[in-house]
């Protein structure tokens, strides 16, 4: 969550653009084995977690999904804050700030943030994507650019044509209710070196971001979530405080000094009513289920068996019936073997790149390439075997955004388009049709054909143009900074 609205926020560069980076040992870009969390994992988990919030004083709600988001369990304790408060923490107004949420719902959308940004590559937590979606890189670092996944927390919503819902089946990835969390208390959960899922705690009532990260906080929502990922934590070698963006190093955690035992805590079908209870929501929570292991066509990803990728390593995206749901196919304006050769030679070309933000060092690059047509259709998406989950939206958003925004159409399916409705009043999208031919001094912005990349969209939809020179005017597709 960030204090800002931006219109291309959640749309991030071109037809093929990548995701995620990394892989999974060596230069090897062999799958991870199978793996999953049974059912008494997941209670293993919850129960941990509540141990420690009893520890802590600190009445949480718990959630945990598997690594394609299907929500496992959520179990709110006896006295836990029902709601949450989303705040920036900087004096904003506006947007969503100050709009309550059911804590269930936070804690799922931080246990899907640890799962979908990691991999066996890169453990990554809701405090680490705090650190990398904010307006400077480092937080507070002024004349930084924004964070390099800035803006990528309005990704993996449900009104996502690619995320699946509970009443879809268990294929994935599934929705994140609040899109990705910056509120640390969002960990991965792993099991033999792979990630497997993710555990997210609500106890505080405030969901937010850590605007400093020249401290070390004692959040009890993180301390609550080490404890419940005992047993299940990431490889000390791929922890995000391994690794390192631009010569900065990434924050996994600030305090792992919990107050309970893990390995004492009383096991889940032990723990009285006056505890807490299972709780259902529309994304799944009660009863406690198994997750799904990540590569079989259960979790919805599963190899490419086609000759056309053959020796790529190529994944695709499948149905509740195995089938693949964007495979390659033609247009009016291209053909299904010109889309086979560029998510091919896309893949080929990961393949052979060094990734930059995983461990160990010179391992391949894990990504998710996606091409559409000239109304967003999808003509194609492969990925590689280890990529991480939310690089399959936002990589589908990538390049719909760039060649929505290269139409001759976007000005007036803009400016036709009603203000976003939200709590504190309506905004108007058409409003930024005329702020970004000013700004462009060009008369027919956004009607002329004119090509657009996701990187000088990303630009125009930053909050300082240019991006992070703290005083200077929004970009025209964003809003002034509070």
């Amino acid at each position: 969550m960030t204090s800002r609205m931006r219109l291309s926020a959640l749309l991030l560069p071109v037809l093929f653009a990548a995701c995620g980076g990394g892989g999974g040992g060596g230069t090897s870009n062999a799958p991870p084995a199978p793996n999953l969390l049974t059912v008494a994992d997941v209670e293993k988990i919850v129960a941990q977690a509540i141990a420690e919030a009893q520890a802590q004083g600190a009445p949480a709600t718990i959630a945990v999904v598997d690594r394609v988001g299907n929500v496992l369990a959520v179990y709110q304790m006896t006295g836990a804050p029902a709601m949450s408060t989303i705040t920036s923490g900087t004096g904003a107004s506006g947007g969503l700030e100050n709009v309550k949420v059911p804590s269930s719902l936070a804690a799922i959308s931080m246990a899907v943030t640890g799962a979908y940004l990691s991999s066996s590559g890169n453990g990554f937590t809701s405090r680490t994507a705090s650190q990398i979606v904010q307006d400077h890189f480092n937080p507070k670092e002024n004349q930084q650019p924004g964070g390099p996944l800035f803006g990528v927390q309005f990704s993996q919503l449900f009104c996502s044509d690619l995320v699946t819902t509970l009443q879809g089946g268990r294929f994935g990835p599934k929705a994140s209710p609040l899109g990705l969390s910056a509120e640390p208390g969002g960990l991965p959960v792993y099991k033999n070196g792979v990630v497997v899922g993710g555990v997210g705690v609500m106890a505080t009532g405030v969901y937010s971001l850590d605007l400093d990260i020249y401290d070390n906080d004692s959040n009890v929502n993180e301390l609550i979530a080490v404890a419940g990922s005992s047993g299940f934590a990431t490889p000390a070698g791929v922890r995000a405080d391994r690794i390192t963006v631009d010569g900065r190093s990434l924050r996994f955690v600030d305090s792992e000094a919990i107050k309970s035992n893990p390995a004492a805590a009383p096991a889940f079908g032990t723990l009285p009513p006056s505890a807490g209870s299972l709780q259902s929501t529309p994304f799944g929570g009660s009863p406690i289920a198994a997750g799904t292991a990540f590569g079989t066509p259960e979790s919805g990803y599963r190899p490419d068996t086609t000759p056309a990728f053959a020796g790529t390593n190529a994944y695709v995206l499948v149905n509740g019936a195995n089938a693949n749901r964007f495979p390659p196919t033609g247009s009016a304006l291209i053909t299904e073997a010109e889309v086979t050769q560029i998510l091919k030679s896309a893949i080929e070309v990961a393949n052979r790149a060094r990734a930059q933000i995983r461990q160990p060092g010179g391992s391949a690059a894990q990504v998710t390439i996606s091409v559409v047509d000239t109304q967003g259709k999808v003509l194609g998406l492969i990925r590689t075997p280890d990529a991480p989950v939310f690089g399959t939206d936002v990589s589908l958003q990538k390049a719909r955004t760039a060649a929505f925004f290269s139409s001759v159409t976007a000005a007036s399916v803009l400016s036709g388009l009603p203000p976003a409705g939200y709590p504190s009043g309506p905004v108007s999208i058409a409003a930024f049709v005329p702020a970004t031919r000013a700004f462009l001094s060009d008369p027919n912005a956004f009607a002329n054909g004119v090509a657009y990349s996701n990187r000088g969209l990303g630009n125009l939809a930053r909050p300082y143009f240019p991006d992070g020179i703290a005083g200077a005017n929004a970009g025209p597709l964003s809003v002034a900074p509070p």
